[in-house]
């Protein structure tokens, strides 16, 4: 038996309640014992400040008898332990926050996030824990833990890394299981969607062969559990070493479709998308990854400037490992990833913080964005996608071919999957290391500096252009985003590079557009009624004051990107442009590649 052992009592879960027990054996040489609850969860870089759901902690000895406990800050609790043997503690733990950071506890399921849930003691963070599941009837439990081979009752976890890093899935639900490379990989779902489990069955194993192929051939655990978790509206993942949840909208899955059918719907591609990266991330951030992301402290923020080495380059596998699989077509793939240069040209803050620094601000910006985010921040997993692309073609151009992202990847594997990770800010060496390729002005440019990269100097290497246009006539612009609510139409930005910079404000209530009620947040009807260039009235209140703003419409910017062929390139260069997208993007049908005979 552990020294460590924790209850999990889920019977009303009803009442969006877990009750928690938690039992520490070999405490009879302290005086108190202090247990405390992580502010955060790995993976996500946000402090939670999970113990607000914490309530009703009490405590008692082997004796049976109560003791004292009093929390000394937000997130911890001494325990008066003298004259004990053991301390078992009993608390409740609220969860009614639907996602695959946090708990959520339901008639219909529980999702349990381990950080959330279970307090640890410093000193005993690297003890084995026994996790003992109580549940309503019928309801099973998914989670990446072992159980003992002896045992029916509870799971097992190494240590409180290993606890924290598996999520648990208790419900009644349906799940399917496959072999795939040898190993047992399991599937559940919690809701109801047009959820199809054959095209996921044939696609899934897929995007897992790929990803293995990318580091060696070998998957790196014995078994892998997917919790797909369907909703409403909401989307994202997290992944974990043997184990991942996804959440994603029920009804954007492909479904009654023949196995041998093109993909076609982009809702479906981005769900297969989403599993392609977070299974990607067992090898790169769960096993490689910068040394200040491990050990972790749970109490406070762990920064690093590298996060985007790992989601940012996840981010560009996520699409690579779709197109290696024949799950999108050459074509699909460059169109994909013209749609990330098309968004990250409609964010101003591109020019004001670098991935690199984007990466250092995670724990302030990517999760909690606020009205000027657009101006003020860049997403690491946006432009971190994009930085992986161009850094990829750049190491095809300059070594000829012989050498690319996928060489530093299993450089990685080999030689910092085992360590405390890599040093900080040391990606651009051991890029170098691996290929032979100086880095120096290509990480100034696009790891350091702020500058839109010039995307012609890199897509020229492999035969592409981008071409920016707009689609017709272009349309008049005043650079705002607006919501609706309540049945007005509020800014909730406003583009530091647009026509409305200074003039108007988040929260402004839009009124009249040239002297005409504006209804609804397509703007185009009423601003060509002044054309471009022309000034043009618009009616505000602002705090309840009634304001006239004057605003000059400008053209739009570019709607449509492309990234094309090139005319007259040259043998060598195509061989480098079908080396890298494994055929030629000439077609923009799913699942067929036109290789260059």
């Amino acid at each position: 038996m552990s020294a460590i052992r924790f209850k999990l009592d889920l019977r009303e879960s009803n009442t969006h309640y877990a009750e928690i027990e938690a039992t520490f054996h070999g405490v009879a040489e302290l005086s108190e014992l202090i247990v405390r609850l992580p502010v955060w969860s790995p993976g996500s870089y946000l402090v939670r400040e999970y113990a607000q759901h914490i309530s009703g902690m009490k405590a008692s000895a082997d004796d049976g008898r109560a003791r004292g406990v009093k929390k000394i800050d937000k997130s911890s609790w001494r325990i008066d332990c003298r004259d004990s043997h053991t301390i078992t503690l009993k608390y409740r733990v609220y969860g009614h926050d639907l996602g695959v950071r946090n708990n959520h506890f339901d008639g219909s399921h529980a999702f349990v996030t381990p950080a959330a849930t279970f307090v640890y003691v410093d000193e005993r963070l690297h003890e084995a824990i026994e996790v003992d599941v109580v549940a309503p009837p019928n309801w099973k439990t998914f989670t990446g833990l072992k159980r003992p081979v002896e045992s029916k009752a509870f799971f097992v976890a190494t240590d409180f890394d290993q606890l924290y890093d598996c999520p648990l899935e208790v419900g009644p639900h349906e799940f399917f299981d496959l072999e795939i490379m040898g190993r047992p990989h399991r599937f559940v779902t919690w809701g109801k969607g047009n959820i199809d489990f054959a095209r996921l069955k044939d696609h899934l194993p897929k995007l897992v062969d790929a990803n293995a192929e990318i580091f060696g051939g070998e998957l790196p655990y014995e078994n892998y559990t997917t919790i797909i978790l369907l909703t409403d509206n909401l989307y994202g993942g997290l992944e974990h070493k043997n184990s991942t949840a996804l959440m994603y909208p029920r009804f954007e899955f492909e479904s009654g479709k023949s196995l041998d059918a093109p993909i076609e719907d982009d809702s479906y591609i981005n769900f297969l998308s989403l599993f392609a990266h977070e299974h990607f991330h067992v090898w790169h951030v769960k096993r490689i990854r910068p040394e200040r992301l491990g050990p972790f402290d749970y109490q406070r923020e762990n920064l690093t400037r590298d996060i985007w080495t790992i989601e940012g380059i996840t981010s560009y596998y996520n699409d690579v490992t779709l197109l290696r699989a024949n799950l999108i077509s050459p074509k699909k793939f460059l169109d994909m990833m013209a749609q990330n240069i098309k968004r990250m040209e409609t964010i101003p803050g591109r020019f004001v913080e670098s991935v690199e620094e984007s990466s250092f601000n995670a724990w302030i910006g990517i999760y909690r964005p606020h009205e000027n985010s657009v101006n003020a921040s860049v997403s690491y997993y946006l432009k971190g996608a994009i930085v992986a692309a161009l850094i990829d073609i750049y190491i095809r151009t300059e070594s000829q071919g012989e050498k690319s992202l996928d060489d530093v990847l299993r450089y990685l594997w080999q030689h910092h999957a085992k360590d405390r990770g890599y040093p900080e800010g040391a990606l651009e060496s051991i890029i170098e290391e691996s290929t032979g390729v100086n880095m120096g002005d290509v990480f100034d440019t696009l790891v350091r500096g702020t500058q839109d990269p010039d995307y012609t100097d890199y897509l020229e290497g492999v035969g592409l252009e981008l071409s920016r246009k707009h689609k017709g006539e272009p349309g008049p612009w005043i650079g705002v985003n607006l919501k609706e609510s309540g049945g007005s139409v509020l800014v909730s930005s406003v583009r530091a590079d647009g026509p409305a910079h200074g003039l108007l404000s988040p929260g402004d209530e839009l009124l009249a557009i040239g002297g005409f009620r504006q209804k609804g947040t397509d703007l185009k009807p009423r601003l060509k009624l002044a054309g471009l260039n022309e000034v043009v009235n618009v009616l505000i209140s602002r705090r309840d004051e009634i304001i006239e703003v004057p605003l000059v419409v400008r053209q739009e910017p570019p709607t449509e990107y492309e990234i094309r062929m090139r005319e007259g390139m040259t043998s060598e260069v195509r061989e480098l442009l079908v080396a890298w997208l494994g055929g030629l993007p000439v077609d923009d049908a799913p699942n067929t590649k036109k290789v260059e005979e």
